[in-house]
C-alpha cells in the first residue's frame, strides 16, 4: 500500500495496479472495505490494460480517521488522489456503499471525470416512488 499525506495532514492509504499508461479508473469500496483490492472484480478491468487506483476512505485501513467526515469529503480526499497521480482524466466506479462516492466523485471533478459507474448500490429508504424491497422475495 502507499500513503499520500493529504493539505489537511490526513492520511489516505491507496494503491494502484495495471499498466502504468493504461487509461485510469478510481474505484470506490463497499463497507466495510480499503484500499485492499478485490480481484475478482479488478482484475478483469486490469488484465483490458486500465490502471485501477483502490483508496481506504477516513478511517479504513490506515487512513487517517476524520471526525464528521461527509461523503463530500471523500470526493475531496479523491481530488487530491488524482492530483498527486497526475490524472489528467478518469473513470469513477462504485461498488454497494461505494456508489453514492462515486456519484460525489464525478461531481466534485466533473473536468476530469468522463464517466461514473455505479455497481450494486442503493438508494435512499424513503425516496419518492421507490419500493424499496420489492423483488427481494420478502
Amino acid at each position: 500500500m502507499k500513503s499520500l499525506r493529504l493539505p489537511d495532514g490526513r492520511v489516505l492509504e491507496f494503491t494502484v495496479q495495471g499498466p502504468k499508461d493504461g487509461p485510469l479508473v478510481l474505484f470506490h469500496h463497499g463497507m466495510p472495505g480499503s484500499a485492499v483490492p478485490m480481484a475478482t472484480v479488478l482484475d478483469s478491468v486490469t488484465d483490458r490494460g486500465y490502471r485501477v487506483v483502490t483508496y481506504s476512505r477516513a478511517g479504513y485501513g490506515a487512513s487517517t480517521p476524520m471526525p464528521g467526515w461527509t461523503v463530500a469529503d471523500t470526493a475531496e480526499d479523491c481530488r487530491a488522489l488524482m492530483d498527486h497521480l497526475g490524472a489528467h482524466q478518469y473513470v469513477v466506479a462504485g461498488w454497494s456503499t461505494g456508489g453514492p462516492h462515486a456519484l460525489a466523485t464525478g461531481a466534485a471533478d466533473p473536468q476530469r471525470v468522463s464517466g461514473v459507474l455505479v455497481i450494486a448500490s442503493f438508494a435512499p429508504y424513503d425516496a419518492e416512488g421507490l419500493e424499496f424491497t420489492a423483488g427481494m422475495g420478502l
